[in-house]
């Protein structure tokens, strides 16, 4: 492969495209949000642990800076067919290893359509009813996260644990377009909230695939024509630029020195990183790069 799609786009093409593109899933942490995670962690600890999301709800409240012109170029190199991305020398994408270490999300436990059980109905049903009196009292009918934060955060009752978890779930693991929270994962959150392990990178990687091919196919497109529409994405593609930071040395920004803390996730390495380098810059160090300087498993 001699280039991406995007190599072949002249400079003001290349701007257009970014314009173009709106990465929707890249969510950061409000100061409320940080302290509300906080406080749940301590008091639900062994039941996170036992669920296996205590770091990866940590990691949500890592903050990360997107750098749009790294996702542009890494995501130009990408093939729909095999889900990999192509480099001059082969191929190579992000593993559920990855989605493991770096946002210490699950591979293993129940599939994130598990049934639940009698009492867990109740439950549901309690928190459904909840997010129906809250849709009503919104002109949009739907229900945002300051709105379901004033409900539920300190409010001690027993729907606080799980109502945070749909929260989390909701902007950091299956975030959508409309920034709201979401009942499709109501049965997750209640059935995390008892301890039960979910496999929820499989889930996450699937997305993430998807919107990698939509994001190329758009990318072809626009290389075509100077008409075309926008497209938002909803994905985690955070999870695509710390992989690129950690397979390429030239790409990274510069590292922290402080090191991770115990229950952090790699992903703290890259902590409110910056990293300013310029679409061209990227296409070239990816265009130039070599087999030797790639780290498979860093």
């Amino acid at each position: 492969m001699e280039g991406s799609e995007a190599d072949k786009l002249p400079r003001q093409g290349r701007k257009a495209l970014s314009l173009s593109v709106s990465f929707n899933g890249w969510r950061k942490a409000n100061s409320a949000y940080k302290s509300w995670a906080i406080k749940m962690s301590l008091l639900h600890k062994p039941t996170w642990q036992k669920a296996g999301i205590l770091e990866a709800v940590m990691a949500s409240t890592i903050g990360f800076n997107q750098n749009t012109d790294l996702l542009l170029g890494i995501a130009g190199r990408w093939c729909p067919e095999t889900n990999s991305f192509v480099f001059p020398w082969g191929e190579a994408t992000v593993t559920l290893e990855d989605v493991m270490i770096l946002l210490g999300l699950s591979v293993l436990g129940s599939p994130v359509f598990a049934p639940l059980d009698g009492s867990g109905e109740k439950i549901k049903a309690k928190l459904e009813q909840e997010w129906l009196m809250l849709k009503t009292e919104k002109v949009s009918s739907r229900v945002t996260q300051a709105t379901w934060m004033r409900r539920f955060r300190d409010s001690g009752d027993e729907l606080e644990h799980v109502a945070f978890l749909v929260l989390w779930l909701s902007y950091f693991v299956f975030p959508s377009r409309y920034y709201h929270m979401d009942d499709a994962v109501f049965s997750v959150a209640i059935l995390l909230s008892s301890g039960v392990r979910i496999a929820l990178a499989p889930a996450v990687i699937a997305h993430l695939y998807a919107d990698l091919s939509l994001l190329k196919n758009h990318t072809c497109a626009f290389t075509r024509s100077k008409y075309i529409n926008k497209i938002e994405l909803n994905a985690l593609f955070k999870l695509v630029q710390a992989w690129t930071y950690e397979r390429f040395k030239e790409l990274r920004p510069p590292k922290h020195t402080k090191p991770l803390l115990n229950g952090e996730p790699r992903f703290a390495l890259w902590d409110d990183s910056e990293q300013k380098i310029t679409k061209s810059s990227v296409r070239k160090i990816l265009a130039d790069s070599k087999m030797d300087s790639f780290e498979w498993r860093p």
